[in-house]
């Protein structure tokens, strides 16, 4: 007998794999690649929504910045000139002070109008926010298709005047705090995203939101 007949010859003890096993491994290593392709997955969607979340920052940061530098001109004067806020800000819509324990109100969320210098929206109503991206220009009845334009983000608003001690004057101070959404996509296809300005779907966007004051400034 050669010697590669020796090696091919089995032993009585020496059955090899049987076909339960095979299947047993099979699934073995099925598991095991099933869960380092769930593990990339969830990787990917956690750096998109990372990235989509930076994004959506930097628009509130922007939207806050613009507002900072325009209420430069809302002055109080010697004379007692006042520069009204509405000359600043025409579309802005200020709000009394809100009572102890209130919430964000979906009610009171206006849309913001104008940023980086452009339109994004029709009007101060909150269902005429308009889709933009990330440098804040309108994709509004765009091309390419919504779906390859990654994240779509609206911008809103809600704004109060603060009720402060004396001697400040009344109506010198108001909080605005800006919302940024975008559409969650990873919710699931039950949600009807062209109805996104129903309450109940407008909760379900991602959003961040950037609280800040605007003071009136003094001219003496």
């Amino acid at each position: 007998m050669t010697p590669a007949e020796r090696r091919c010859k089995r032993h009585p003890g020496d059955p090899g794999f049987t076909l339960i096993e095979l299947m047993i491994a099979l699934v073995v290593m099925s598991l095991g690649l099933f869960s380092i392709l769930h593990l990339q997955v969830v990787t990917v969607r956690g750096h998109a929504y990372a990235r989509e979340r930076t994004q959506a920052t930097q628009i509130a940061l922007g939207v806050s910045e613009e507002m900072r530098y325009t209420a430069q001109g809302w002055l109080a004067k010697r004379n007692g000139d006042k520069v009204a806020v509405n000359t600043l800000f025409p579309d802005l819509v200020v709000l009394p002070a809100p009572s102890v324990g209130d919430q964000l109100d979906y009610a009171n969320l206006r849309s913001v109008t104008k940023y980086a210098e452009q339109d994004i929206a029709a009007s101060s109503a909150f269902i005429d926010a308009w889709k933009i991206n990330t440098f804040g220009a309108s994709i509004e009845g765009g091309s390419p298709p919504d779906q390859a334009t990654g994240a779509l983000f609206r911008v809103h608003y809600v704004a109060h005047w603060l009720n402060l001690p004396m001697p400040a004057p009344p109506n010198s101070v108001f909080r605005v705090t800006v919302v940024v959404s975008w559409d969650n996509r990873d919710h699931g296809e039950g949600v009807n995203w062209a109805n996104w300005h129903d309450q109940n779907n407008f909760f379900k966007r991602h959003m961040v939101t950037k609280t800040f004051f605007l003071y009136r400034t003094s001219n003496y």
